[in-house]
């Protein structure tokens, strides 16, 4: 999803996205899905998947992650 925002195609990375998250529910891969969700909210305006990914990350102690994905 990030490749595709960075080359100024919204549409194709929140295509990219929504499937890593769908592949990180599948895997059991909260971590991913958390920092996927993260970056897709901060990107994409969305506070809800923002507030989600921002918590798991949170409560999985992956602040790191976070601040990376944030900018900060």
């Amino acid at each position: 999803g990030r490749y595709e925002w960075l080359r100024g195609r919204p549409d194709a990375a929140q295509k990219w996205w929504e499937k890593s998250l769908k592949r990180a529910e599948a895997l059991n891969q909260r971590l991913h899905w958390a920092a996927t969700a993260l970056e897709m909210g901060l990107r994409l305006g969305d506070d809800f998947l923002f507030e989600q990914g921002q918590k798991r990350l949170e409560d999985a102690g992956a602040r790191g992650e976070m601040a990376f994905i944030i900018g900060t």
